[in-house]
């Protein structure tokens, strides 16, 4: 009793009473400035993990592009060119396009680089180098990259990507690569982040440190600060949780400045599953800086709160002041959740995709405004509601719901962080196409899943069309005078008109190439011309250039059936396909031999290569058999050209063909003033018995003696034999005037009409 009467005492007394409530006011008031803190502390957290994920997200998607882009100037026909001038010039023309490529370089089968943008690198050697190591054994694209010790900012110099060139029958060629330098990669990661600081304004200074798969650093938004060593060797938490695989936060100390700080982490996918791409982004702002906003107001308020109890002097009107303050403190908390959720809503309503966030229970929590425009919902209308019953199709939804379930209890999945297509259902109920990747983001209050959406319903529309439009063209076709057929990139016929048809001699009912013999196309053509429509063909398939011969069909019955080819390359959903046509020319073609056999007299000249072998082709039907002196005249003709006029010695062309440059020198010389004048001079004289022929260049002549007869020494070589041949096949005599600038051949016509062929030599041409 005496005890509890001396406690009464103690308690009435107002210093007692007033230290227990200051006491008690400053404990409370503290400890909500720790739980305040620690909730905005939280979501900061989140928003810098969402930051992260972003950076990550860009890289990877940049990456990417990059892999994809090479992966097709890998299938390009301009790159498998056989002409190193031609694909330079092209990889420049891919470059001004694409300035996001530092360099780009082709090589050869063995390494070398044949052709690039940076004409410095031509002629290096690139064998031993891993990412030419890689798309020759491997036989895929490689992704990879450089670094440089000891530099300030982090390690990266640029990263290299890679692909295998290979022919139509998978046969290596060789190999492209280009190269990403560091300072676009830290631009995309610059950018990103300033975007996301210009966001979350109430953060303060907003850092980001790029890491490699083991911890180095290679990039960092200070470059002045040190590199403090390798993070995961220093135990760093953001850099070990990013080995999950799974972003989140984390709340550590500075590793140069000693201060705490919140980081953000994320980990990019890598590329072509490449482990050296999968980087880990570290986005960290310090914790003072995440704070200190919310303590200039938290402690202001508290001080005067307690100022205002000591001077009231009683303990109502201490404890009004402390409900008054608890109130300005929850206000002030409430707008700092608010202002921090408002910045993460900002990030997702700046998206150029629809973001659709949904939590472990299937529960729609976040919603931008390109989901609103795509599904048609509002996003009050659709936070809380279940997101399977409210934009996945009813055949899907099961299979969502166990996919959700799975990855929930055992962590595996099948279409996360994965771009699929799939189709969605809009607010009336109507069902379309989107393109949908799935992330989960491993958060303190639990797992969510972001998924970014892309509606592809004007690319399927686009697809149809052109399905139409094939349908239409093949309808169209049908009503053509010219056969018009499709070939796919092996040469087996996938279509062919009526016109076609009737050239094959098949029914109507065929419609389809099935009757015509099986396997490629040039079992179409007359052995005699197959290998030429082959080199022809193989020439289109490397320069991605049209098709055009003239040639004889395999089944042409008695009499030669002539054909004129033309085939055109383009690419389709299916890969490479070609479409030609066949143009009867039997008729012109006899009447061409046949007007041939009326020359008496005629003055021809020609300057180029092209004009030569036309030249060739139309003189050789005065002769008796053109088929043998077509042979003789291109080689006579060529020979005036290269050798006469442009001065090419046999050495030169020996080196310029084992160099692969002879097409290039050809023109180069053309083009030259001293040659732009230089004709070759073709004379024609017939009489009843002999024809002869004159050719004269304006060249200064050569030693023509050495090249009369084949010679065992130029047997392997790749030329010096055609005028050996024109002499053994051709004409009846070969004789060289003068210093070898001018040849007559002649022709005996005595056992030949001199108005007519015979009927066989006409079959032949």
């Amino acid at each position: 009793m005496a005890f509890y009467r001396q406690w009464q005492a103690i308690v009435s007394q107002g210093t007692f009473v007033l230290a227990v409530a200051v006491s008690g006011a400053a404990i409370l008031g503290l400890s909500g400035l720790w739980l305040v803190e620690r909730e905005l502390i939280a979501r900061a957290g989140e928003s810098l993990a969402i930051g992260a994920v972003e950076v990550a997200d860009r890289l990877d998607a940049t990456f990417q592009e990059r892999t994809g882009d090479l992966e097709i100037l890998a299938t390009a026909s301009q790159v498998r060119g056989s002409n190193p001038v031609a694909v330079s010039a092209y990889l420049e023309t891919v470059q001004r396009a694409y300035p996001v490529y530092s360099r780009l370089v082709v090589t050869n089968r063995a390494g070398k680089v044949v052709a690039a943008t940076d004409r410095e690198m031509i002629g290096r050697d690139f064998e031993q180098s891993p990412w030419y190591q890689a798309v020759l054994h491997q036989s895929q694209g490689y992704a990879g990259m450089v670094r440089e010790k000891e530099r300030r900012g982090g390690e990266l110099l640029t990263v290299v990507f890679s692909s295998p060139i290979k022919a139509a029958d998978g046969a290596f060629l060789g190999a492209i690569m280009t190269e990403v330098d560091r300072a676009l990669v830290q631009g995309t990661v610059e950018k990103t982040v300033r975007q996301f600081a210009a966001q979350t304004k109430n953060f303060g200074r907003v850092d980001y440190r790029v890491l490699t798969s083991d911890g180095a650093l290679l990039l960092n938004s200070d470059e002045g600060e040190r590199d403090p060593g390798n993070f995961l060797e220093l135990g760093l938490s953001s850099a070990n949780n990013i080995e999950t695989g799974q972003s989140g936060y984390a709340e550590e100390e500075h590793l140069v400045r000693h201060v705490p700080v919140v980081t953000g982490y994320a980990r990019l996918k890598g590329s072509l599953s490449s482990r050296s791409l999968q980087w880990g982004i570290l986005v960290g702002s310090d914790r003072d800086g995440v704070v200190a906003h919310i303590r200039s107001r938290l402690v202001p308020v508290g001080l005067v709160g307690l100022g205002g109890f000591i001077l009231m002097f009683g303990v109502s009107l201490w404890a009004n002041q402390r409900q008054q303050r608890e109130q300005k403190t929850s206000a002030a908390a409430l707008r700092a959740l608010a202002e921090s959720e408002a910045r993460t809503r900002t990030v997702l309503q700046d998206a150029m995709d629809a973001v659709v966030v949904m939590d472990a229970q299937g529960i729609i929590s976040g919603w931008n405004t390109q989901a609103e425009a795509i599904f048609g919902w509002e996003m009050v209308e659709v936070l809380g509601r279940s997101l399977v019953a409210t934009i996945v199709p009813p055949q899907y939804r099961e299979a969502h719901r166990q996919g959700v379930a799975r990855y929930l209890s055992t962590g595996e999945a099948t279409v996360l962080n994965k771009r699929i297509e799939i189709s969605a259902l809009r607010k009336d109920g109507t069902e379309f196409p989107i393109e949908l990747t799935i992330t989960p983001l491993k958060l303190e209050r639990g797992i969510v899943f972001s998924a970014f959406v892309r509606d592809i319903s004007d690319r399927k529309r686009m697809l149809d069309r052109l399905r139409e439009s094939e349908t239409f063209f093949r309808l169209l076709s049908e009503q053509l005078p010219v056969g018009v057929f499709e070939i796919d990139e092996q040469g087996a016929c996938v279509y062919g008109n009526k016109m076609w048809r009737s050239l094959f001699n098949l029914s109507e009912e065929a419609g389809t190439c099935h009757q015509v013999r099986s396997g490629s196309w040039l079992q179409w053509f007359h052995p005699d011309d197959r290998e030429k429509v082959e080199e022809e063909w193989e020439l289109a398939r490397t320069a991605f250039d049209r098709v055009a011969v003239e040639c004889r069909l395999a089944e042409g019955g008695e009499e030669a059936r002539w054909v004129n080819v033309l085939l055109w390359p383009m690419t389709t959903e299916e890969g490479v396909r070609y479409l030609g046509t066949l143009e009867d020319i039997t008729e012109r073609k006899r009447t061409v031999a046949h007007t041939m056999t009326l020359l008496r007299h005629g003055r021809f000249e020609l300057q180029t290569l092209t004009e030569a072998r036309n030249l060739a082709e139309l003189l050789a039907h005065a002769f008796p058999d053109p088929s043998r002196t077509q042979l003789g005249l291109t080689e006579l003709f060529v020979n005036g050209v290269e050798h006469g006029n442009l001065g090419i010695s046999y050495a030169e062309k020996s080196a310029l063909l084992d160099q692969g440059q002879f097409e290039v020198e050809l023109v180069r010389r053309l083009a030259l003033p001293e040659h732009m004048n230089q004709r070759v001079h073709i004379t024609v004289e017939r009489t009843d018995r002999n024809l002869e022929l004159t050719i004269l260049d304006d060249g200064s002549g050569f030693d023509w003696k050495q090249y009369l007869d084949l010679n065992r020494e130029r047997a392997d070589d790749l030329h010096g034999r055609g005028i050996a041949m024109a002499k053994l096949i051709s004409f009846d005599e070969v004789e060289f005037r003068g210093c070898g600038n001018q040849v007559v051949v002649s022709v005996s016509l005595k056992e030949s009409d001199g108005d007519a062929w015979p009927e066989e030599e006409r079959k032949v041409a």
